[in-house]
């Protein structure tokens, strides 16, 4: 933090949550049986992890928040308040009714303690959950991330159209041949898109271009 000012960000690290916590200490195969054979044990975990989560989240960025003007999570977005990234990729090994009933619960206390959320949606698996998440109104944004093999992000155009359509913004990565036809299909409202160009010339130009693809 002492080198940071004009110079670099500091964010406050991944600390998951809930759902990562109880996968690290049992094991996602250990955990999906304890979830059918004694979920009791499961829920009654939540508070406790909570409570160790928000006491190091806030810990942690009253060290940042001395120094720095706002805040900054792993996925590289800055917010002028306190901001994280939850998330949940164990629930691609369960049913929405399941993740309603356990999970959601421990993922509105993070939306409630954080000002700025955007949500980590990772993998085909995770899509059955799209519309619970959408109906959070704490929760501002989500960012997809659709996995390995499972390219290019303009065949998950359907899904993206679908969260804007629910009302939440949107950040995915890209491949720059797809920017066109992605910002053709979506709105620019609440959209961000992570790209790359072969060289700075190029992207700039693609810089240009995007100003005319613009549109609500």
């Amino acid at each position: 933090m002492k080198a940071a000012p004009g110079r670099f960000m500091v964010g406050v690290t991944d600390l998951g949550g809930y759902s990562d916590a109880l996968s690290a200490f049992r094991g996602p195969e250990r955990l999906c049986m304890d979830l059918i054979d004694c979920p009791e044990k499961v829920l009654r975990l939540r508070e406790p992890i909570l409570e160790a989560w928000r006491w190091m989240f806030d810990r942690l960025h009253r060290i940042v928040a001395d120094t720095l003007e706002g805040c900054i999570g792993w996925m590289g977005i800055w917010a002028p308040g306190t901001t994280f990234h939850p998330q949940n990729d164990f629930s691609c090994m369960i049913s929405n009714e399941m993740f309603e009933e356990v999970f959601l619960p421990a993922l509105l206390e993070q939306f409630h303690h954080i000002e700025y959320s955007v949500y980590h949606l990772d993998g085909p698996d995770a899509v059955r959950h799209v519309d619970s998440l959408l109906a959070v109104e704490e929760l501002p944004a989500i960012q997809w991330v659709m996995g390995a093999g499972n390219g290019p992000m303009t065949r998950w155009l359907p899904l993206l159209k679908r969260i804007q359509a629910g009302g939440k913004r949107v950040f995915f990565r890209c491949e720059a041949g797809e920017v066109e036809e992605l910002m053709r299909e979506l709105s620019s409202r609440g959209l961000l898109m992570l790209t790359r160009a072969e060289t700075e010339d190029d992207a700039r130009e693609l810089l240009k271009k995007v100003k005319a693809w613009t549109h609500d």
